[in-house]
């Protein structure tokens, strides 16, 4: 009976400790679940936008000591403490970065399309001077020295050496002419039309003893030259020539005649000269031939139109040193002596003005007279 009665208590015992163990272990998964429910949420861990390289989370690359800070947001430069070390592959910089330091600048805002210095638009050029040529560039096409045919002077008059230099393609800046109307003696200046300073430089030159004529541009033979304004062609007719000449006299309203700009090709068409002369004997002007081609029928043309002309015998400046100018003016002088008279060809904005001023004691002792244009023509 006793024996049991000790059983008995044994198992209800054991059922009271399983059902306290079952308890136990409900309130501790309760527990569990409840906290589960009453903890902050942790914000998502961001992603990386296309084209960042993801920063290891864990271990860091071999060699490269783990960075305490934060990883750069994605569009945002790396600061110099975060360049990975030797042995760690790196992005490929801009071509720029070699020759000097990197600007580091701030990531523009969400939505900004702030294009990259580089890739911005260049401002405009401003729109650049009218610039003469460096040199005639039909210059060279024949010899810098010919002899025109002698001509007598006029009756009952003894020769005397004379020599005219014209000073051509005025018309693109003042300080040129200026170097011309310094020189002190009679020369002449051409003056291409339709320029910047083509009217105020015909007006003034006078005024310092220095004759006018228009440097008309005619075409030459190579298509690749750009004529200028106020160019008379082959194609155009006879009306269209005499129109464009008219033109540009008005734009060199002093000029008492005309040489040809160029023309290897115009001055060699009888055509062309004739049209071109209509309207330097209707206005009373002469026509010095350039001689820019041997082919040249403009003093032809000129004279059985009775147009007054006359021919260049020197190109003084085909080279732009003092040297050579000085030799030229040396051959000049030589014509003048054996002919009597002789028409020489510079350029404003060259050393031949210069030059010239400081060879005219031996203009002097060589009983040479220098004149203006219109003195040699007839």
């Amino acid at each position: 009976m006793r024996a049991r009665r000790s059983a008995r208590r044994e198992r209800s015992q054991l059922l009271l400790g399983l059902i306290l163990g079952m308890m136990l272990g409900a309130g501790l998964a309760a527990g569990i679940l409840l906290a589960r429910h009453t903890a902050v949420p942790r914000p998502p861990r961001q992603a990386p936008q296309a084209g960042t390289p993801r920063a290891p989370r864990h271990a860091p690359q071999a060699g490269t000591p783990r960075s305490p800070q934060q990883a750069p947001q994605a569009g945002t430069p790396r600061s110099p403490l975060h360049v990975p070390q030797t042995g760690v592959q790196q992005p490929p910089q801009a071509e720029t970065s070699r020759l000097a330091p990197r600007i580091e600048k701030p990531a523009p805002a969400v939505g900004q399309t702030t294009p990259p210095e580089a890739h911005r638009p260049p401002a405009p050029a401003p729109i650049p001077a009218a610039v003469p040529p460096q040199h005639n560039p039909e210059a060279s096409r024949l010899r810098a020295v010919v002899l025109p045919p002698e001509t007598a002077g006029p009756p009952g008059k003894s020769r005397r050496h004379r020599v005219a230099i014209i000073f051509d393609d005025a018309g693109y800046g003042i300080k040129a002419a200026q170097e011309v109307e310094a020189i002190g003696r009679p020369v002449t200046i051409s003056v291409l039309p339709h320029l910047p300073f083509s009217t105020q430089i015909a007006e003034e030159a006078p005024q310092h003893g220095i004759q006018v004529i228009l440097h008309l541009p005619v075409q030459p033979d190579n298509p690749s030259i750009a004529l200028g304004p106020g160019g008379i062609t082959v194609d155009m007719a006879d009306d269209e020539i005499r129109r464009t000449v008219n033109d540009d006299l008005g734009t060199v309203p002093s000029a008492v005649g005309a040489n040809n700009h160029m023309g290897s090709l115009g001055t060699a068409d009888p055509r062309v000269m004739r049209a071109v002369m209509d309207v330097m004997k209707t206005r009373h002007l002469f026509f010095v031939d350039s001689m820019t081609s041997s082919r040249s029928v403009a003093a032809k043309v000129a004279r059985e139109m009775g147009v007054p002309t006359a021919v260049r015998a020197v190109f003084l400046d085909n080279e732009d040193s003092e040297e050579y100018v000085r030799g030229q003016f040396r051959a000049l002088i030589a014509i003048a002596q054996s002919r009597g008279d002789a028409i020489a060809i510079g350029h404003v904005g060259k050393v031949t003005a210069r030059v010239l001023v400081s060879m005219l004691p031996e203009f002097d002792e060589a009983g040479i007279q220098l004149v203006r244009i219109s003195d040699l023509v007839h």
